[in-house]
């Protein structure tokens, strides 16, 4: 990383920590461009692949797509334990939110079986 990009992200995570009212570090910032990078990388590749293979590439983003949103939604459930775990070791009580997080990681559970079906061409 050169320092010019350190710099930009340095100054990326100050405006972002003054606009959500929240720490926000550089490690923050950089971690999310790597991601960033990362998904749109694995997006073009997918792509590429699949005309390649004969799949149709909107299939494929949108099984992309699908991906995404579960890492997303996986990322706010472990958000929520990590919460309760502190309040946990905090108060010594377990707060009432573990039935909640059984039911999000239930729907998780289904869209992936859903993915992974279409990844398979068991559905459309």
């Amino acid at each position: 990383m050169t320092q010019s990009s350190f710099d930009l992200a340095e100054e990326s995570a100050k405006r972002a920590s003054e606009a959500t009212g929240r720490t926000v570090t550089v490690s923050d910032i950089i971690r999310e461009a790597v991601e960033d990078g990362c998904r749109r990388l694995a997006r073009e590749q997918a792509q590429a692949s699949a005309r390649r293979g004969g799949a149709d590439p909107d299939v494929v983003d949108g099984l992309i797509d699908g991906v995404q949103e579960l890492r997303t939604e996986m990322r706010k459930v472990g958000h929520n334990v990590n919460q309760m775990a502190k309040v946990a070791h905090q108060t010594g009580q377990v707060t009432g939110d573990l039935d909640d997080v059984k039911r999000q990681l239930e729907a998780i559970d289904g869209r992936l079986v859903e993915l992974a079906g279409r990844i398979a061409g068991v559905a459309d």
